[in-house]
């Protein structure tokens, strides 16, 4: 694994990645590259999903997902499509088509996106978590064009917390032939049996029934009589308060709870509510929370995560300590990562530190605005890994320096 596996407390060069997209170097950070959006820049992204083929991006802040017929290569690489825009035009990035940004909740189409924040492949198939319009979009074959969704699950309506509603998800997976959606605004992981237009979700992760979920983390279970559960409780492993992705493969489910500084690890996919979670990443045990901890075994405010097929490591995207750490599939708590990206060893933590001093490198002009460099991550959100002939890469979505990386991890 190319990843830096240093954590002695000695400074270590980074990983390095060996390209990138969305900017025209590794130094610059601004979003769009500072003019108008287009086929390669990005603002505020999240999520990347590759099939080994079509290649999609979830350009967060630009209201759109890009598309790529093949895996970009190289800096000079654009997108061939976009998606949530209208007539596929590049140089918008509306939250609704061809409406204002205020009108979006009276007139949201198919077609449009509003704060895309998760993209996810199967079997054919394509995710994209319409965040801000409080639904995921599914398209039964892989689009190649702007063209709208098969279906959308999610009846927009973001409150009250119901089996059919959405407020605010952040991730979401399919599960072989379930689908997953992590329901961050209300404090809940939902598991749908079947994959269908405005499905009621059958199983809820971190509350006691549907109809809790709004400012309700942590929530205690049916045994406890308080009308619901507007308290805040100790941490269990069947609590989750702001869960921000999931990963399966149809047995296995990972969790990012977000707002507990962990990722649950299941065994299987839960078939009942409330189900407990089997080990912890980021905690020392089931009942902490922590505070916002750095070092090889704890997470801050972790994002996206991801487990590779071929390697079964867990890849976290520890957001809040401007990192990814790579984990080895939990069979205990509190596991240390094996290796990390974006920063030179475990304990350093800052946003674009090339030279490890726990300072930001600045630009040499006088106006205190950041540089980043080829070894460097600022607020990483997402990512996924993709195995080819003599290749295994990494694609890391960092948010912050409106790029994608890209490493070798042989």
């Amino acid at each position: 694994m190319a990843g830096c596996g240093g954590g002695d407390g000695a400074s270590n060069e980074a990983a390095k990645a060996i390209y990138q997209f969305g900017q025209a170097d590794f130094k610059d950070i601004t979003p769009n590259r500072g003019v108008a959006p287009s086929n390669n820049t990005l603002s505020g992204a999240a999520s990347v999903a590759t099939d080994g083929v079509k290649f999609y991006i979830a350009d967060t802040n630009n209201n759109r997902v890009l598309g790529f017929n093949s895996i970009p290569t190289s800096l000079s690489a654009t997108a061939d499509f976009v998606i949530g825009q209208p007539n596929g035009n590049f140089a918008k990035n509306d939250p609704c088509i061809a409406i204002a940004a205020s009108d979006c909740p009276i007139s949201t189409t198919l077609s449009s996106l509003n704060q895309p924040s998760k993209v996810s492949i199967d079997a054919g198939r394509l995710l994209v978590v319409d965040s801000g319009n409080d639904r995921v979009l599914v398209w039964n074959t892989l689009p190649a064009t702007n063209a709208a969704p098969s279906f959308t699950i999610g009846n927009g309506a973001g409150k009250p917390a119901a089996a059919d509603t959405l407020f605010g998800p952040l991730g979401a997976t399919f599960a072989g032939t379930k689908l997953v959606v992590a329901d961050t605004g209300n404090n809940r992981v939902l598991i749908y049996n079947t994959i269908s237009a405005l499905a009621s979700a059958n199983v809820v992760l971190g509350q006691r029934n549907f109809t809790t979920g709004q400012l309700t983390p942590n929530c205690p279970k049916d045994t406890v009589a308080i009308p619901d559960c507007t308290l805040d409780f100790a941490i269990t492993a069947d609590s989750i308060s702001g869960p921000s992705d999931v990963w399966s493969n149809g047995s296995k489910l990972v969790v990012s709870d977000q707002a507990n500084n962990r990722v649950l690890y299941f065994t299987q996919v839960p078939a009942a509510n409330q189900t407990a979670a089997a080990r912890v990443i980021g905690q020392s045990n089931m009942k902490n929370q922590g505070g916002f901890g750095s070092g090889p075994s704890a997470l801050k405010q972790p994002r996206g995560v991801w487990l590779d097929k071929n390697t079964s490591y867990i890849y976290v995207a520890d957001a809040g300590n401007n990192r990814v750490l790579a984990f080895n599939t939990p069979t205990a708590d509190g596991s240390s990562a094996i290796a990390v990206y974006g920063q030179g060893d475990y304990n350093h933590v800052t946003a674009n530190d090339d030279d490890q001093n726990n300072s930001p490198d600045l630009l040499n002009n006088g106006n205190g605005k950041q540089e980043a460099s080829e070894r460097t991550l600022s607020n990483p959100l997402g990512m996924a890994t993709f195995a080819t002939a003599g290749s295994n890469r990494i694609y890391i979505v960092d948010s912050n320096n409106a790029r994608l990386m890209v490493y070798d991890t042989n």
